[in-house]
């Protein structure tokens, strides 16, 4: 069963991020932001492992920098993925 959200360690705290609001997932070198319509959140992992930790069939990796939510594709070229 795939899970519907996520915990995101910020400081002390864990907060849920549902998988819908996300919109897309950057790396850079071994760390990684989380991007979603209201705000970001970083990562000390690189993408190979949040992308083994979290198998979401949503996050697609549309390149070795970065993955994006399906359903949040509103539109794409061969250059560019519009969300």
């Amino acid at each position: 069963m795939q899970a519907s959200f996520l915990f995101i360690k910020r400081g002390d705290r864990y907060i849920k991020v549902p998988v819908e609001d996300i919109l897309y997932v950057s790396a850079a070198g071994s760390y990684l932001q989380l991007h979603t319509a209201y705000e970001a959140f970083s990562l000390s992992q690189n993408l190979s492992q949040f992308q083994r930790h979290n198998p979401i069939s949503s996050l697609v990796r549309v390149h070795r920098s970065y993955m994006v939510n399906v359903s949040q594709i509103h539109s794409f070229d061969h250059t560019f993925v519009y969300i």
